[in-house]
């Protein structure tokens, strides 16, 4: 599998195009809708998985599900917050997934080509996800490279958040971490260096 991305929209949200032979998933397509179909070329797209349900991972969720017709996966938690500008925070922009989405919670997934681990991780928001995809975890805004997502926005919460931390342990040391934004890590260097780590 081979893992592409392009940074969008104001907050510079990553967008990664996981690649499995002529087959696509998308995670998190936060802004600029016509740039990332541009980067399908003509993959087959099993679907588009949302870690959370702000509005700089979905704001391109409707443009590409109209060309490419392929199914959406959201947390059961955060499917509220997807058609809800308050709770995802696009009051002045509006932003809402009109798309039919698809309820998922912690547990294993076969998605076209992809097989998918799915983890709840609230805090960030409650209805947060990681997901480990051939030995690659993303972790949407949960985790970044030195720092965790902020718990402050609606349906955040520094307990669960510290609660969900723990997670991390239980993962091989050399796995690649593909966050929510800024640069990729990994588990070894998130537990030497990550301040939130060592508190957890």
């Amino acid at each position: 599998m081979l893992v592409d991305h392009i940074r969008v929209g104001l907050y510079q949200t990553n967008c990664y195009l996981l690649k499995n032979n002529d087959h696509m998933l998308v995670i998190d397509p936060g802004a600029r809708a016509n740039r990332i179909l541009e980067m399908m070329d003509n993959y087959i797209i099993d679907g588009i998985l949302l870690t959370h349900g702000h509005l700089d991972h979905i704001g391109a969720v409707d443009a590409i599900v109209t060309q490419k017709n392929c199914q959406v996966y959201c947390s059961n938690e955060d499917l509220e917050m997807l058609n809800d500008p308050k709770l995802n925070c696009s009051n002045q922009n509006n932003i809402r997934v009109t798309s039919k989405v698809i309820g998922i919670s912690e547990g294993t997934y076969q998605i076209g080509e992809f097989k998918i681990c799915v983890y709840a991780t609230p805090g960030h928001t409650h209805g947060s996800l990681i997901f480990m995809i051939d030995d690659k975890l993303f972790t949407g805004d949960t985790l970044f490279k030195g720092s965790v997502g902020r718990t402050d926005l609606p349906t955040g919460s520094d307990r669960e958040l510290r609660s969900s931390l723990k997670l991390f342990t239980n993962f091989k040391p050399d796995t690649i971490i593909y966050p929510g934004h800024e640069e990729l890590s990994t588990i070894e260097y998130e537990l030497k260096y990550n301040q939130y780590l060592k508190q957890k």
